[in-house]
C-alpha cells in the first residue's frame, strides 16, 4: 500500500479537528460532519484490510467511502447550504421510518418491548431537533417543515435527497469551484468518471458468478469434479480499491473546505 491514503486520511482527520459548527447552520453541519466521518471511518477500513490476505474484500467500505464523500461534496457545494441540509437530514429519517415500518410488518420488532413505533419516534426525532435548532437560532427549526414539503414535491427519482443526478451535478460544481485541495481528476467527464467508479463498486459489493474461477477441473469415474483454484491474485483489485478510496477522500476534502471557506 502506498503512502498516500495514509496522507489522505490523516489530512481529513486534521480538516475535521477544525470544521466549523454553528448554531445558524446546526442541522447541515451535523449531517455534513455525519458523511465525513462515515468517509473518514470507512477509509480507514480500506487501509486496515489493504495489507491483509483479504484485501479484495475491501470493496463494500470502498462503497460506502465513495458514497459518503460524494453527498458531502453535494451537501457543502449546494447554494442553499442550511435548506439542503434540512432535507437531507429529513430524508435521511424518512429511509429509517419506512425500513422500521417494514421490520414492524414482519414481527422482527417484536422481542424489544422498550421499541417505539416506528411512526412515533420519527415524530419525537422530528420535534426534538426542530426545538432543538430554534433553540440555538430561533425560526431556524422552520427549515425542517420546509425540507419535508419540498421532498414530497420532488420526483421520487433520483431517490436521493437532493432530487438530483448527482453524477451530473457534481460535474457542474466540480467545474465551478475553486480547487484548494488540488484534486487530480483524469482528462474524461466527471459524471462519466463518477458512473464508472459506482458500477464497479456496485460489482464488487454484490455476489457474482466469476468470483472463483478454477484454473483445472478434474472428475472422477463416479461423476464427481474437483476445482483446482490457484491463490486469490488480488493485487489489481487492491489497487483500484485505494485508488477508488484515495479518490473520494479527496472529494470529502473538498467538501469540508467548502464548509470552513463559508465561515459561521
Amino acid at each position: 500500500m502506498s503512502a498516500s491514503l495514509d496522507t489522505i486520511l490523516a489530512s481529513l482527520h486534521a480538516t475535521l479537528l477544525q470544521l466549523p459548527s454553528t448554531a445558524a447552520h446546526l442541522v447541515p453541519d451535523l449531517v455534513l460532519r455525519s458523511y465525513l466521518h462515515d468517509a473518514e471511518e470507512n477509509g480507514k477500513v480500506v487501509q486496515f484490510l489493504l495489507p491483509s490476505t483479504l484485501r479484495h474484500r475491501a470493496f463494500p467500505n470502498v462503497r460506502a467511502c465513495f458514497e459518503a464523500a460524494q453527498l458531502s461534496l453535494l451537501l457543502a457545494s449546494d447554494p442553499n447550504y442550511d435548506l439542503a441540509g434540512a432535507k437531507a437530514w429529513v430524508y435521511g429519517h424518512r429511509k429509517d421510518l419506512y425500513q422500521g415500518s417494514e421490520a414492524e410488518r414482519a414481527g422482527l420488532l417484536d422481542d424489544l418491548p422498550e421499541q417505539l413505533p416506528a411512526d412515533e419516534f420519527f415524530a419525537n426525532q422530528f420535534r426534538e431537533m426542530k426545538e432543538t435548532w430554534n433553540s440555538f437560532a430561533p425560526g431556524k427549526g422552520a427549515l425542517l417543515h420546509e425540507a419535508k414539503i419540498a421532498l414530497e414535491r420532488q420526483p421520487k427519482r433520483p431517490d436521493n435527497w437532493a432530487g438530483l443526478n448527482i453524477p451530473e451535478a457534481l460535474e457542474e460544481r466540480l467545474g465551478a469551484m475553486p480547487n484548494p485541495e488540488s484534486i487530480e481528476i483524469p482528462p474524461v467527464k466527471a459524471s462519466d468518471l463518477l458512473r464508472s467508479a459506482y458500477a464497479v463498486l456496485n460489482r464488487e459489493t454484490h455476489p457474482h458468478s466469476l468470483r472463483l474461477e478454477p484454473s483445472t477441473i478434474h472428475s472422477s469415474n463416479g461423476g464427481a469434479v474437483t476445482f483446482v483454484f490457484d491463490p486469490v491474485n488480488s493485487a489489481e483489485q487492491a489497487d483500484l480499491a485505494e485508488k477508488i478510496t484515495a479518490s473520494s477522500l479527496k472529494l470529502a476534502l473538498a467538501a469540508a473546505s467548502l464548509r470552513r471557506r463559508m465561515g459561521g
